[in-house]
């Protein structure tokens, strides 16, 4: 980072800041669920996060009439109330 400023009575100062950034990879998150013995509706869908290197995560269930579209945590449910196509991320 560079900053320069400038003072009414002429002249400036400059100063100049190094910061080293670690960019880490991104993790990878596996999950597993009971989506294949779901075939009716009501159902209650229940994902569970299977990896050590996730701490939190964000789940949108694909259901944007829903209230209750969003789940934070490693483990989330959530109740579709009509039949359909979801896609979950």
């Amino acid at each position: 980072m560079r900053s320069t400023r400038s003072y009414p009575n002429g002249g400036t100062c400059t100063a100049i800041a190094v910061k080293t950034v670690n960019i880490l990879a991104a993790p990878v998150a596996t999950f597993n669920s009971n989506a294949s013995s779901l075939n009716c509706s009501p159902f209650n869908l229940v994902v569970n996060a299977n990896s050590s290197e996730v701490t939190s995560i964000e789940w949108n269930f694909g259901d944007a009439g829903s209230a209750t579209n969003t789940a934070f945590g490693l483990s989330a449910n959530h109740i579709y109330s009509k039949a359909g196509d979801y896609v979950v991320t």
